[in-house]
C-alpha cells in the first residue's frame, strides 16, 4: 500500500514539475525550468540544473497512462533539452549562478539527467531532432 502511495506522489510531483516549465512557443526562454527567471524576473540569468527536472518527466512518460498526458511530458522533455543546448558552453560546460561561469558542478550534476532523459525518448523523436 505504501508502494502505492509513494508512487502517487512521484507522479504528482512530476506534473508540478511540468507546469514549473515556460511552455510558451513564442518564448526565447521556452523550455526553461527555472520560473524565477521565465516568469517572474527575479533574476537575471537562468539556473541551468534546474533542467535537470528532464529525468523524472522521462520516467514519468514511461509510467503515465493517460497519453495526453504522456505527450506532454515528452513535448516538455524535448523543450527542456533543447533549453539547455542552448545555454551549453563550446566547451560542454554549463553556468549555474552567473554568465560564463563554466560551472562543473552544473555541468556534472546536468550531464546524467540529460543523457538518460534523451535515452528514454530517443525513439520516439523525430531523426532531425535525434541529430540535434
Amino acid at each position: 500500500m505504501n508502494r502505492v502511495i509513494l508512487k502517487d506522489q512521484v507522479l504528482q510531483a512530476c506534473r508540478r514539475a511540468i507546469n514549473l516549465q515556460d511552455q510558451n512557443p513564442a518564448s526565447k526562454s521556452r523550455g526553461c525550468f527555472d520560473r524565477r527567471f521565465w516568469a517572474w524576473k527575479l533574476i537575471d540569468y537562468p539556473e541551468a540544473t534546474f533542467q535537470r527536472l528532464v529525468l523524472p518527466l522521462s520516467w514519468y512518460a514511461q509510467e503515465e497512462k493517460d497519453i495526453s498526458l504522456k505527450q506532454k511530458a515528452n513535448q516538455a522533455i524535448v523543450w527542456g533539452l533543447e533549453f539547455a543546448l542552448s545555454k551549453q558552453h563550446h566547451d560542454g560546460s554549463f553556468d549555474q549562478a552567473y554568465p560564463n561561469e563554466h560551472s562543473y558542478g552544473a555541468t556534472a550534476f546536468l550531464l546524467h539527467p540529460m543523457l538518460k532523459a534523451y535515452d528514454a525518448i530517443r525513439t520516439s523523436l523525430p531523426a532531425q531532432d535525434r541529430e540535434r
